[in-house]
């Protein structure tokens, strides 16, 4: 059920729930200091910061405090087990999240007691029950099962409340992350089409040997599994209990599939069934374009993998070593294959043959009757299976290494991916396969070799983005990588600058933008190619650029100074502001600009001279400025304010979005701008008044935006996604 929208100024927008967050460095000093800090989920491996200079304490004295979202473990380890005579001392404990919705319970317990009626008169009480007897036991019953419903009640209206829906106007796209990302699944149906989802709510596409940029599909994030009839047909299922559906375009918004546990796999044998299994036990079926009311085929474990081979065979395998068989119909009783060690995947060709491997190495097989278990990997654990026939599978592990089953037979260990975590693996035959790893990496499998690891899903944060038109825009990353948009699609990213940070990036036209990075360089970009780095301002971080045209850009740095591009070089730096660090700059022509500080104030060019400071907030931090011409200009602070430069004069600070820190604004026109905040919300101003904050990011912070007409806006945040604006 989507949620209730609410009216925000001429568009409608409804609320989205928060995914994940990972510590900002807000302020002027954000673009270029990284913490390294980051909300990472187990198995995750964390990319490298860059050095702190100096002035990252600046930066941090201001960093936003933002709650951390839940990070499921796609692989969960557990303990080797205990040897014979040894009790196991430790408890197998299920993935982090918000507690599943569960249905009311069967267990007996002691019910309220009814209130007696007042005595002398007063507010008649509610009847009391008979006082012994089946009746007053039945009267107990009810009330309980009452109150439990009235709190299920409860529950499911938060869940409605909180869950993802498009915020009228926006669609959101991801451009990259500022971390490596757990790929946590993986299926191909062939050799030609494959699709990998990761642990952040993304999914990426292979066809014919071409890897699409990763697209969050999942406002909620943490998809667990994703399985693949055909290229037109494929479901994801994530650890909130939701389904997305690919149809050979494009993925669905998540829908609801199961409310009583986190989904943690599914299986589509053709686009007509499907069956995901959850953390409780349940087992859920896709038939008809919906899915079933949970079914409890395994009480008291937890599900983590399915395989089905047609809508009349499907096993299930649990945390408790069992396995589940179903037959079209019914689910068999649970039966003990792995002498309770969990098992964490599971493949089957036919209702003959199926292989499962478990968390300590061991791989066991089905022959159509009996199971036999054998040793692959004695250090395990093994992390997912993939048979592409009944005489070849591969089993990946945590280790890295992969292992090949022929005529029976297991092979030893072939490390492929050390020192990354494979944690998953998908087989369309005997010819093909494809692994995915714990950062990001996927690995293909073709004429007997594997590849060498290819990055997918590792981009990094994105600093600024820049748009000349509905169908251009740059966007620049902390770690010197250039991602442009054509109107549709992100292009992978390119390296422009090997120094690192890019701090800004300003594109008056498709053909050509400016962006500078925190040493000092500027780097030009003249459709298709960036130049080399060129050193404009010694060794000083340089945080803005602004270009009116081709032919004039103004940066300026944390050291007070600004420079300017002629179209042919760059002028000396030259101290604009005492020293103060600029935080932002833009220009509407040659002869006019306007620049902040981290102190409040405003200093503006005239085309020849800077003028002195101008104390125009008080309150906060100015993050941002934008002016569309000579005569209107919008300033935002961290402390959530906006000022308003007419042509002569700045108005006072007004309070638009206190407490959050407002990271960026930009203007199309004087009577249009969009900001954005840490708190992922967005905040529109239209002829001379500003709409309520509207949140669009989950739990990410907005990091910037660039609005080219009151209909197009670009924003992008610190998880690598770009949401989209289009005026409604």
């Amino acid at each position: 059920m989507a949620p209730r929208p609410k009216a925000v100024g001429c568009c409608q927008y409804t609320q989205l729930p928060h995914a994940r967050l990972p510590p900002l460095c807000s302020g002027f000093a954000r673009s270029w200091i990284q913490d390294g800090s980051s909300v990472v989920p187990p198995q995750r491996t964390v990319v490298p910061s860059v050095p702190r200079d100096r002035y990252s304490q600046l930066a941090m004295s201001k960093k936003k405090k933002n709650s951390k979202g839940p990070g499921p473990n796609p692989k969960d380890k557990a303990p080797r087990k205990a040897a014979p005579g040894h009790a196991a001392g430790t408890t197998q404990e299920g993935p982090v999240g918000p507690e599943p919705v569960s249905p009311p319970s069967s267990r007996k317990g002691k019910a309220h007691e009814p209130a007696a009626a007042p005595v002398g008169g007063g507010t008649t009480a509610e009847p009391a029950p008979p006082a012994a007897g089946p009746y007053r036991r039945s009267y107990r019953n009810v009330r309980l099962l009452g109150l439990v419903l009235a709190v299920l009640v409860v529950i499911a209206a938060l869940l409605i409340i909180a869950a993802p829906g498009t915020v009228s106007g926006w669609t959101m796209a991801r451009v990259g992350s500022g971390v490596p990302v757990a790929l946590t699944s993986v299926s191909c149906p062939s050799s030609s089409f494959c699709a990998a989802v990761d642990g952040s709510g993304s999914a990426a596409m292979y066809t014919h040997g071409h890897w699409s940029t990763p697209t969050g599909i999942d406002y909620w994030g943490a998809l667990d599994s994703v399985s693949c009839a055909s290229n037109t047909f494929c479901v994801a299922v994530d650890y909130y209990g939701h389904s997305q559906y690919y149809n050979g375009h494009t993925w669905s918004s998540p829908q609801t599939a199961d409310l009583s546990g986190a989904l943690k796999a599914v299986s589509c044998p053709s686009a007509g069934f499907c069956v995901a299994v959850d953390n409780a036990g349940n087992a859920v079926y896709y038939t008809k374009g919906s899915w079933s009311t949970p079914v409890k085929v395994d009480p008291g474990n937890t599900l983590d993998a399915v395989a089905c081979t047609s809508s009349s065979f499907c096993v299930a395998t649990d945390s408790s070593g069992d396995a589940i068989s179903f037959n079209g119909s019914t689910w068999s009783t649970p039966s003990d294959i792995d002498a309770n060690t969990p098992i964490t995947g599971i493949s089957c060709t036919s209702s003959q043959f199926c292989v499962a491997v478990d968390q300590q190495g061991n791989a066991i097989t089905f022959n159509g009757t009996d199971w036999t278990s054998a040793i692959v990997d004695e250090a395990g654990p093994l992390t997912a299976v993939s048979c592409g026939g009944p005489s070849f599978c591969v089993a990946v592990a945590n280790s890295g290494k992969v292992y090949q089953y022929r005529r029976k037979t297991w092979s030893s260990g072939n490390n492929i991916d050390y020192p990354n975590a494979l944690t998953a693996i998908s087989c369309s035959s005997t010819r093909f396969c494809m692994a995915t790893d714990s950062a990001g990496d996927v690995l293909s499998y073709s004429a007997g070799q594997w590849a060498t690891p290819l990055d997918i899903d590792n981009s990094n944060t994105i600093n600024a983005v820049s748009c000349a038109s509905p169908t251009f825009c740059m966007a620049v990353n902390n770690i010197g990588d250039a991602i442009s948009y054509n109107g549709a699609l992100w292009s992978p990213p390119v390296r422009m600058d090997a120094l690192g940070p890019i701090s800004s990036v300003s594109c008056p036209t498709s053909g050509f933008c400016m962006a500078v990075d925190q040493y000092g360089h500027a780097i030009t970009y003249t459709a298709p190619r960036w130049t080399a780095p060129v050193t404009i301002d010694g060794t000083n971080a340089l945080t803005s650029v602004s270009c009116s045209s081709t032919q004039f850009c103004m940066a300026v740095d944390t050291a007070g100074n600004a420079t300017y591009w002629n179209g042919k070089g760059w002028s000396p730096a030259s101290d604009i502001d005492g020293q103060n660090p600029l935080t932002s700059v833009s220009c509407a022509s040659s002869s006019f600009c306007m620049a902040t500080d981290n102190a409040g104030n405003a200093v503006y060019w005239n085309g020849t001279v800077w003028s002195t400071p101008i104390s125009i907030d008080q309150f906060g931090l100015l993050e941002s400025v934008a002016c569309p011409s000579s005569h209107f200009c919008m300033a935002v602070s961290s402390s959530g304010t906006a000022v308003t430069y007419t042509g002569s004069a700045w108005g006072r600070p007004l309070n638009i979005d206190a407490p959050n820190s407002v990271n960026s604004v930009s203007c199309s026109g004087n009577s249009f701008c969009m900001m954005v905040d840490s708190a992922g919300n967005a905040i529109t101003y239209i002829n001379g008044g500003w709409t309520p904050p509207a949140h669009i990011d989950g739990r990410n912070a907005l990091l910037f935006v660039s609005c080219t007409s009151s209909h197009f806006c670009i924003a992008v945040d610190d998880a690598g996604n770009a949401p989209r604006y289009n005026g409604t």
